[in-house]
């Protein structure tokens, strides 16, 4: 054993050995530095694509509920020519709610558009209280053209807003 330990100083072969031991290392380190750079851009990659898919989902979320309020307002158009002034007053309560959902669940949404959703909110606000007077003994019926007039008006609105986020998914 001694007289290999000997041949290895007498040769140099402990230098040689530790120069690639130094090699080793820091070929090994080199690899490990890689290799947390990878993972750190996977991890990127993964905060990235995971932020999309909450932005998809939240689009998806406001074009079904704009759906929801003009489906309501298709409904309560049909409510006032049929004379239904018991019922409205609830579908207008209903938009009211979904519209200001939209407004308070997405704040992604323009101060334009979040100007005309609560000009929306105001105007059924307002429609309600008019129906409401009515129904508490008002003398006349309120004009169901007149409010189908405001109602389309405010569904050109809201389908403008809608045509802007569905663009914007895209």
């Amino acid at each position: 054993m001694s007289e290999l330990l000997k041949y290895i100083s007498d040769n140099n072969y402990g230098d040689f050995a530790s120069v690639v031991g130094l090699a080793i290392t820091l070929g090994g380190f080199a690899i490990t530095i890689y290799g947390v750079w990878k993972s750190r851009t996977a991890a990127e990659t993964a905060t990235i694509a995971a932020n999309d898919a909450k932005k998809a989902v939240l689009r998806t979320e406001i074009i079904s509920n704009f759906s929801s309020a003009v489906t309501a307002m298709e409904e309560v158009k049909r409510l006032h020519r049929a004379g239904a002034w018991e019922v409205v007053p609830d579908r207008y309560s209903f938009l009211r709610r979904t519209l200001i959902s939209i407004v308070s669940n997405h704040k992604d949404l323009s101060d334009n558009h979040k100007s005309l959703i609560q000009s929306a909110i105001a105007q059924f606000r307002e429609l309600e209280s008019s129906v409401e007077t009515f129904l508490s003994g008002g003398k006349n019926a309120p004009s169901s053209a007149k409010l189908n007039k405001i109602v389309t008006a405010q569904m050109d609105k809201l389908d403008e807003v809608l045509n802007t986020v569905k663009t914007e998914s895209r």
